[in-house]
C-alpha cells in the first residue's frame, strides 16, 4: 500500500508525476494504528482511479482498537510504531472487529519530503460477535500465504521505481 504522505509538500510533488498520488493521504499518525484510521481516505483514492478498477479496495471506517500488542513480524525492524491490533470498525453499514497488522515503512525523496509504504497490510476480521468463532479458519488461511522470492523482488522493485521517480521530480 503506497504511497502514504508525511505532508501535503510531498503529495503535491508527487502529484506531478501521477493524478493518484495526488489522491493518497497524509499519514499523520505513523503507526499500524494511522494506517486504519485512514484507510477510507486510501479506499477513496483506489475506488477512484481507473488504473485500480478491478481491485476492490474494502472500506474500513470508525476503527476503535481494543487491544494492541508490539509486532515483531514481518518488516518490523525497519517499520516505524509495528503493532498487531485487535479493533473494532465499520464496513457497509455492518460491524466487525478482528486483528490488523501494517508494517508503515518511510522513503525519502530528497530535500526533506519522503512518503511511507505499507507493507504485511493484513485483516482478520468477521461481524462483531463472531470473530472467535472465526478465527481459527481465518488463522488457517493466512498461515497458507507464501510470498515467493520473486514477488518480493518485484514488489521492492516497483517501491524503488517510484522513489526514484519522485527523487527526479524534486530535482
Amino acid at each position: 500500500m503506497e504511497p502514504l504522505f508525511s505532508d501535503e509538500n510531498s503529495r503535491a510533488m508527487m502529484a506531478l508525476s501521477s493524478d493518484l498520488f495526488g489522491k493518497c493521504p497524509i499519514l499523520t499518525n505513523v503507526s499500524t494504528q494511522g494506517v486504519f484510521e485512514i484507510f477510507p481516505q486510501f479506499a477513496d483514492a483506489m475506488n477512484a482511479t481507473a488504473d485500480y478498477a478491478d481491485i476492490q479496495t474494502p472500506y474500513i471506517a470508525d476503527f476503535s482498537v481494543t487491544e494492541s500488542f508490539e509486532s515483531t513480524q514481518g518488516m518490523s525492524s525497519v517499520a516505524i510504531s509495528p503493532s498487531i491490533l485487535r479493533a473494532d470498525f465499520t464496513q457497509n453499514g455492518t460491524t466487525g472487529e478482528g486483528m490488523f497488522t501494517a508494517d508503515v515503512v518511510p522513503f525519502a525523496m530528497g530535500t526533506g519530503m519522503g512518503y511511507y509504504s505499507v507493507y504485511n497490510l493484513t485483516v482478520l476480521s468477521a461481524e462483531k460477535g463472531t470473530f472467535q468463532d472465526w478465527q481459527p479458519t481465518l488463522n488457517k488461511v493466512l498461515s497458507s500465504l507464501n510470498y515467493t522470492p520473486e514477488f518480493q523482488s518485484f514488489a521492492m522493485s516497483q517501491s524503488n521505481q517510484a522513489a526514484s521517480t519522485s527523487q527526479s521530480l524534486s530535482q
